[in-house]
């Protein structure tokens, strides 16, 4: 590895079928001929995971990443989902396949020629906040001995492995509903602008903090107004504005262009503010068996942006997303939901409504 890292070259050929290569070039994994319609789009990142869990277990190298967990939220509710992020070229085939297999089209996923993707290695406390550690072999070692390092290699890995507008096919924009996770600003604001133009319904999730500003330390916010509903976390609500109450917070962002709220709190349920409604609410989780946490965020967004589409309510939409989420947290791996099925969901979602009910009447 540290030969590859202290050789890496500015740019690597991808050989074709003809044996010419290209630089720089990002090739394009899914076919080329759209089979059937898709009405839902996760844009983001796709990663490596390294886990630590609270409790000391370790989980290594699984498929993960806000995009890919997004889509699998999305795909238990729906089986119209196409996904687009950017991977490096030894991310594993067979995570691939499995996502095509899953019946997640995967067309807007290119391959690109850089020798590594994104290693996400990720250490969960008891107080149920997260960091990220950093990466093995010498890269980690320099980080960890250049800690000022550490912010900016996380920042361009996000811009590398980061979709822009060129890269959503255009058969994706017909789509119902698009989600864009986190994932660089610049890029973000690239596929806002493009979405917004083509797709009816739109969703979004931010960076965490130290990822969300540049070498100056300034924060970068992504163009709010573009979306209908941004979903961030509540871990995220601080890191962006301090020590605020969740509605000081919101107003934080609505200030800067967002239109309706959602904040994610963990295992307390989800906030929602919609302004336009007049609406404020508390909807509490679904009491799964947790295994692993990774990805339960993400693929709430998922599960979210089906169900704001299908019904047009907040509140049920945040149903839908608790439900997503409550299948993810019960495995490891943004691939083990692929055999949960629409039915499951919806016989969860009937028993959140019951909770739901309950918790107001007591």
């Amino acid at each position: 590895m540290m030969q590859r890292w202290m050789s890496w070259p500015q740019h690597v050929l991808i050989r074709g079928s003809n044996g010419e290569g290209e630089r720089g070039a990002i090739k394009s994994i899914g076919s080329e001929v759209l089979m059937g319609h898709i009405r839902y789009i996760a844009l983001g990142n796709a990663t490596v995971d390294y886990v630590t869990q609270s409790d000391g277990r370790h989980i290594e190298r699984m498929p993960g990443g806000d995009a890919i967990y997004a889509a699998m939220g999305m795909r238990i509710w729906s089986r119209e989902v196409g996904v687009v992020t950017i991977v490096d070229r030894h991310y594993p085939a067979q995570w691939l396949t499995a996502l095509e297999d899953a019946g997640i089209d995967v067309q807007g996923i290119r391959r690109s020629s850089l020798p590594f993707g994104i290693e996400a290695h990720m250490v969960y406390h008891a107080d149920g906040l997260r960091s990220w550690s950093a990466p093995r072999g010498i890269l980690g070692y320099t980080v960890y001995r250049v800690p000022r390092l550490a912010s900016w290699f996380g920042r361009w890995q996000s811009t590398a492995f980061s979709p822009t507008a060129e890269n959503i096919p255009e058969a994706y924009l017909t789509a119902d509903a698009a989600h864009v996770a986190p994932m660089a600003v610049a890029r973000q604001n690239s596929c806002l602008t493009k979405l917004r133009q083509h797709v009816r319904t739109i969703t979004l999730d931010l960076l965490p903090g130290f990822l969300a500003r540049n070498a100056k330390g300034d924060l970068l916010i992504p163009e709010l107004k573009l979306a209908d509903v941004v979903l961030p976390s509540e871990q995220e609500v601080h890191e962006y504005w301090g020590a605020v109450s969740l509605a000081d917070g919101a107003a934080e962002f609505r200030s800067r262009g967002a239109k309706r709220l959602v904040v994610k709190l963990g295992d307390r349920g989800a906030w929602i503010q919609d302004p336009i409604a007049q609406r404020e609410h508390y909807t509490p989780v679904y009491p799964a068996s947790v295994t692993d946490t990774t990805g339960a965020g993400y693929s709430f967004c998922g599960g979210f942006v089906v169900g704001w589409n299908e019904t047009h309510d907040i509140l049920e939409a945040a149903l839908y997303g608790t439900i997503s989420a409550s299948f993810v947290i019960e495995g490891t791996g943004a691939l083990h939901t692929v055999t949960v099925t629409r039915e499951q969901a919806e016989d969860r979602l009937q028993q959140l409504r019951q909770i739901m009910l309950r918790d107001e009447r007591s």
